[in-house]
């Protein structure tokens, strides 16, 4: 009897393992294909199977995923769009291990959320959510856990009390989105344990840009870092109504915090956070990159994306605050040689004229000291002659020194054409970078 249970449990164990080697890909277009509607591949979908969406037509539908394991994505060079106009979510998962990604959902008219989750251990990537009056949430994860929300854009939710994303206790972990235009960036409610990791998220021009309000509420963590808030109402709002909360913000861009404790306990540590413009290409415009002088710039913490959640996520020197990291242009057609990768120079331009000037941005002074630092920065021909001292003397760690050249020397005289190096040294540290002039 024991040996025929052991026959069949290796039997079930076979039939799985086969299930996941066999998994289909399931293509819908609008022509063209066996599939023309998300709901008819998914209706023949498995355990394991893909649906991939290869054209960027608009598909009006209401899309609710039951099995566990199906991969939901746009193709490998479209983003298609996913909308609904009547009562209810765009897309609604009861599934485990399901994966949404390079997708565009739009939510309006009476429809309330953009992906709602109902089961653990679910990846949405690299989707942009549109809220379109509607009354609701982008996504919306409710009593489950192990849920990983990345790379994603959302807005326009910004109707009295909706969000851009809202957790319902438990583990999850959010990193590298941008939230904007919402009334709560990020809504945090529990009625147990929670532990949520919020890391490398840009969230801007919302009331709350996190709204915590934990009751009733038995404990847990909260771990906030690399994160820009800005333009906010309250750029992190805190509320414990019963329970301990444990939250440790840190390496963080924000400018206000409000917290709220009467029937519950708080154990706060903020740590290496600041509190300046972020310095965004254009706010107006919700381009939220970093521009060359952000104070954002190599100013997060050390995360190990690669080991804890398998992504291979790079920077140009350290981790960057905020959802973009930030890399300098490549050197411009006929540049006669490669930038040194000095960490503490940002150049606005490698290579210019006569009428033009770069601007030379000195980063990362407090890793070097907590205080002063003393700078010195030069010019010189590649024979080693002096051309001009750009500046001598000491500013301080927090600052970010814009230091502008013309092409003239220190006679006021146009330089001739060719390759200039720039010497910058900060208290014992010598870096240079290259600069070409074409008169």
């Amino acid at each position: 009897m024991k040996a025929s249970k052991i026959i069949i449990v290796m039997l079930i164990l076979s039939l799985n393992i086969k299930m996941e080697i066999n998994s289909a890909t399931l293509y819908v277009a609008k022509s063209g294909v066996i599939y023309n509607t998300i709901n008819s591949a998914l209706a023949n979908a498995s355990p394991g199977d893909i649906i991939e969406i290869i054209d960027n037509g608009v598909y009006e539908e209401q899309i609710v995923i039951k099995s566990n394991k199906i991969t939901l994505r746009g193709g490998t060079n479209n983003m298609p769009t996913i909308q609904w106009t009547n009562w209810g979510s765009v897309i609604t998962n009861y599934g485990m291990n399901v994966t949404i990604e390079n997708i565009i959902i739009s939510v309006a008219g009476s429809a309330s959320n953009g992906i709602q989750i109902y089961s653990s251990s679910n990846i949405i990537k690299n989707c942009e959510i549109i809220g379109e009056n509607a009354v609701g949430s982008g996504i919306y994860i409710d009593y489950v856990k192990g849920n990983i929300i990345s790379f994603c854009k959302i807005s326009g939710f910004n109707s009295t009390g909706d969000y851009g994303i809202c957790f319902i206790a438990d583990t999850n972990h959010i990193f590298y989105n941008v939230i904007y235009d919402c009334y709560y960036g990020v809504g945090i409610s529990s009625g147990g344990n929670m532990w949520l990791n919020i890391f490398n998220n840009t969230v801007v021009k919302c009331s709350n840009g996190i709204d915590v309000n934990l009751s009733p509420f038995s404990g847990g963590n909260l771990i906030i870092k690399n994160n820009i808030f800005y333009y906010n109402t309250n750029d992190l709002y805190l509320s414990v109504n019963s329970g301990t909360l444990t939250a440790l913000i840190e390496h963080n861009c924000y400018g206000t915090i409000e917290t709220n404790n009467s029937s519950g306990t708080f154990i706060l540590s903020k740590i290496d956070n600041i509190h300046y413009e972020p310095g965004f290409v254009d706010f107006a415009n919700n381009d939220f990159h970093l521009t060359p002088d952000s104070p954002c710039i190599d100013r997060g913490i050390y995360i190990d994306y690669e080991t804890i959640y398998k992504m291979s996520i790079p920077t140009y020197n350290s981790r960057d605050i905020g959802a973009y990291e930030y890399f300098p242009p490549p050197p411009p057609p006929g540049w006669p040689g490669t930038p040194s990768a000095s960490k503490y120079i940002r150049l606005t331009s490698n290579n210019f004229t006569v009428g033009e000037e770069i601007t030379i941005y000195i980063v990362n002074l407090i890793k070097i000291s907590k205080d002063y630092v003393s700078l010195k920065a030069e010019l010189f021909d590649l024979i080693g002659r002096k051309i001009k001292t750009l500046y001598d003397g000491t500013v301080s760690s927090d600052q970010i020194p814009a230091l502008k050249w013309n092409g003239k020397d220190k006679n006021n005289n146009y330089v001739g054409a060719g390759v200039y190096i720039l010497k910058v040294q900060l208290n014992n540290i010598t870096t240079t970078e290259k600069i070409f002039f074409v008169p």
